[in-house]
């Protein structure tokens, strides 16, 4: 049986990664139809946009970020009708594809059970469900990081080739364009990434490197003392580290809490990220996977200390790392199954091999039991009432409204939203913005300055949305109700000139949303 666990045979490889791929498809299924977000919304409209104009157009504007992503979700409207769900399949593609590629490739590297428990361990992350269902580009940068990461280590296992050690090489450094053009966070990974190589060649010379540390301990650490200088010094000449001090409004609130990652993967992970600093000596004490492990452990150590300094935070920001986590844990659980050679000769050490698995069934329940468990469980089981904060179940669904408020918006001189992009997607125009965060988006980041992305202008300030209201005819209001009254949102002083000068309408519950008519001036 252990032997069977330490398998690394290519069918093993191909049956854990389906596994794993499977697996997720079948916990995100009961959430591919939730209410649109903000920035799904930006990819969607711009699709549309390149199927009927060739050009990735929303309303009066261009939207150009991840434009490769942008045509995969087009591509999939344009296969599968124009909807949410179809718009969110490349990424639910992209998140199977990257639990595949982590189940199979730690299969040839550490074994069965590390590839079947890495790519489990992917699924039951929350922002793998989260994230694969969402109609942006997070699963495709995480999956190029992967494998740009996958590339590296490779290039740098024992017995390899010059040719092969290059082309690996080469496979990476091509992958680096692709991921940064869908997120800027490349740049992080990549630098963890020679971190990880460096720490394993280390770890590979370490007999030749030690004596010379120990005759010069001095002249060793000025040495790593000015590359470190150096490193910093060419970081800030080429403006990056400018880059992590840089945060936008909605984001504030976050930009000095250092232990914004840390909390957050205690909250999604409350049994496996606590213990693993203990996975992670399981898995550097045996040496079988040591020079893997290192590696998890310096990317994921140095991507999350660099994200955490940065001001822009959020938590899918870190995806990219959570493989690298599963990693760890991955070679934790097959060093617990490590058992010499010598025990398959003996009716004795067979007996002893017995023990591993005790310990790895107890592991097996232990898990089912914790919060992460019963949480995919329940996704897979589609029990989605039994789930504690959903995957964006707070988000507003504007459908109820629709049929109330499209009359007034053809009959409206103009209309005032705090969400563009909902405004679009379900009332088809809006023609200013009421959203602080917005403003600094916009040419010249000043109030009435144009969101490029859609040729609409912005505003956020109580003396704006004075100005627009004033202006002859009538104005139509709609607010989503989570941003009225919040500094990143429609500011309260903001609020109070609507709720002085309009009357609101009465809308059918349930959306989240709120709406006023406004005579306006003369």
């Amino acid at each position: 049986m252990l032997k069977l666990l330490h398998a690394r045979g290519a069918g093993w490889a191909v049956a854990a990664g389906l596994a794993g791929a499977a697996f997720l498809l079948l916990m995100a299924r009961g959430l591919l139809d939730h209410a649109p977000h903000y920035d799904e919304l930006l990819h969607v409209l711009s699709a549309r946009g390149l199927l009927a104009a060739g050009e990735p157009v929303i309303a009066d504007g261009h939207y150009l970020r991840a434009r490769f992503f942008t045509r995969t979700v087009a591509w999939s409207l344009d296969m599968f009708g124009d909807s949410l769900v179809a718009a969110r399949l490349p990424a639910l593609a992209a998140g199977a594809a990257l639990v595949f590629l982590l189940g199979a490739w730690m299969v040839r590297r550490a074994g069965l059970l590390a590839g079947v428990a890495a790519a489990v361990l992917l699924c039951v992350v929350p922002m793998t469900v989260s994230m694969a269902v969402f109609a942006r580009f997070y699963t495709v940068h995480a999956l190029v990081v992967a494998m740009m990461l996958i590339a590296l280590f490779e290039a740098v296992e024992p017995g390899r080739s010059r040719l092969w050690r290059l082309g690996l090489a080469l496979v990476a450094v091509g992958l680096v364009p692709l991921a940064l053009h869908l997120q800027q966070t490349t740049m992080v990974a990549a630098g963890a990434g020679l971190a990880g190589v460096l720490a394993v060649l280390v770890h590979d010379r370490w007999q030749s490197i030690w004596p010379v540390v120990r005759r010069r301990p001095v002249l060793t650490g000025v040495v790593l003392s000015l590359a470190f200088a150096l490193v910093l010094y060419a970081l800030w000449h080429a403006g990056l580290i400018g880059r992590l001090g840089s945060v936008t409004p909605w984001a504030e609130r976050n930009a000095d809490r250092y232990q914004y990652y840390l909390v957050g993967f205690a909250k999604d992970m409350p049994l496996l990220w606590p213990l693993l600093p203990l996975a992670a000596a399981l898995a550097l004490i045996d040496k079988t996977q040591r020079r893997l492990a290192i590696f998890a452990l310096v990317v994921a150590g140095v991507a999350l200390s660099v994200q955490s300094v940065a001001a822009q935070k959020a938590m899918r920001y870190a995806f990219y790392v959570a493989p690298w986590i599963c990693v760890v844990w991955a070679c934790a659980l097959a060093a617990v199954t490590t058992r010499p050679e010598a025990r398959e000769t003996s009716a004795a050490g067979a007996r002893r091999g017995l023990g591993p698995l005790v310990l790895l069934v107890l592991l097996g329940v232990g898990f089912v039991f914790s919060l992460e468990g019963t949480r995919a469980l329940n996704f897979a089981a589609g029990r989605l009432a039994a789930i504690d904060n959903l995957p964006y179940q707070g988000e507003s669904d504007w459908t109820p409204i629709v049929a109330e408020l499209e009359p007034r918006v053809h009959s409206a001189d103009r209309v005032v939203t705090s969400n563009s992009m909902k405004a679009l997607y379900y009332l088809g125009h809006y023609d200013y913005e009421l959203n602080v965060t917005i403003v600094p988006e916009t040419v010249g980041k000043t109030e009435f300055g144009v969101d490029l992305r859609t040729g609409r202008k912005a505003i956020g300030a109580a003396a704006s949305i004075t100005q627009v209201l004033e202006a002859p005819g009538a104005t139509l209001v709609v607010l989503e109700e989570a941003k009225i009254g919040r500094p990143s949102g429609v500011r309260a002083e903001s609020f109070a000139v609507i709720e002085a000068r309009c009357g609101e309408l009465e809308l059918p519950p349930g959306s989240g949303a709120r709406a006023w008519w406004c005579p306006g001036g003369p």
